[in-house]
């Protein structure tokens, strides 16, 4: 694995996580036990999400959870419902149907034109034991850019952490054409996970584009940027994002770019007796997340367009 720089210095800064796709779970763990304990007095409830081009999750609610590994067999099963996914994906782009995700209801298109940001939950139901799957789908409209500014965005991925918020070092490891090998770390809290991915991006035509990010590994970090720093293997330790994948379809109009993000991530599950509590704020969150997502790709595509550099670049 490639030598890290010394990045000790970002990992202190209070920065939050970007959305596009970093699963919504708790932060600790439930004592051994697997019985709820009681919280401390005062303790806050911190939720936030993490998406950038890469994710969402939350923090902490004053429960613990134990550690949880991931699973060959839960794995498997998420890389097969990421399969019927991308399957459906590929008819959208390329029998003549409808393109974009926004354009299958007009208000959303409506919406989107207004300067809304639309978001929804798609079916996230794919019977995964011990694991949760977060599946939101995003769209907005980019006024006064051409695709080439947004794609710009998306495939400058050394610039990442001048860009989302939470990225706090990403590099591209490998290019081959428009396949790409990168390497992400991201931070919220004490919370800092080390994310391998493929990404890429396909023009369909003149006016479309995809691209996609798949993460290959995620490790979570311990004492970070310390001299006591600590990387737990792939799919050990708390569970809070074991794979996440984003996806984004471009739409060329005459005076912007339609944008949709489509999010995949998968966490552990949540202890049944929390369930009834922690449910509503673990869908809540991701809509959040993807939101300031969507946000910060607007802000700097739209940068891009004007010929802007980005802070701190020449």
């Amino acid at each position: 694995m490639p030598k890290r720089p010394d990045i000790s210095a970002r990992l202190r800064e209070p920065r939050e996580m970007p959305v596009a796709a970093i699963p919504s779970i708790l932060r600790h763990s439930l004592a051994r036990g697997g019985g709820a304990r009681q919280a401390p007095a005062g303790t806050a409830v911190k939720l936030a999400a993490l998406f950038a081009p890469v994710a969402l999750f939350a923090g902490t609610t004053g429960f613990a959870f134990s550690q949880q590994k991931l699973s060959p067999e839960t794995l498997a099963a998420f890389d097969q419902f990421i399969e019927r996914v991308e399957q459906s994906m590929s008819i959208r782009q390329e029998d003549g149907s409808v393109f974009l995700w926004l354009a299958e209801d007009q208000t959303r298109l409506d919406a989107t034109e207004e300067g809304d940001f639309v978001i929804e939950r798609l079916d996230d139901d794919a019977g995964l034991d011990g694991a949760m799957i977060h599946n939101w789908i995003g769209g907005m409209f980019v006024r006064g850019v051409a695709i080439d500014d947004v794609l710009t965005v998306f495939l400058d991925y050394d610039r990442y952490p001048d860009i989302y918020p939470g990225v706090v070092e990403s590099r591209l490891l490998e290019s081959d054409g428009n396949s790409n090998r990168l390497y992400q770390r991201l931070r919220r809290d004490d919370l800092v996970l080390d994310t391998w991915h493929e990404a890429g991006y396909r023009e369909l035509d003149a006016g479309r584009a995809v691209t996609w990010s798949r993460s290959t590994e995620i490790r979570e970090v311990r004492n970070a940027g310390e001299s006591d720093e600590e990387i737990l293997p792939d799919g050990e330790g708390g569970g809070y994002m074991w794979r996440i994948h984003v996806y984004w379809r471009l739409e060329q109009r005459q005076d912007g770019v339609f944008a949709e993000c489509h999010s995949i991530s998968m966490s552990r599950d949540i202890p049944f007796l929390l369930r009834w509590i922690v449910a509503p704020f673990v869908r809540r969150i991701p809509r959040q997340g993807l939101e300031r997502s969507l946000e910060a790709t607007r802000v700097e595509a739209q940068r891009v367009s004007q010929g802007f550099a980005a802070p701190g670049v020449n």
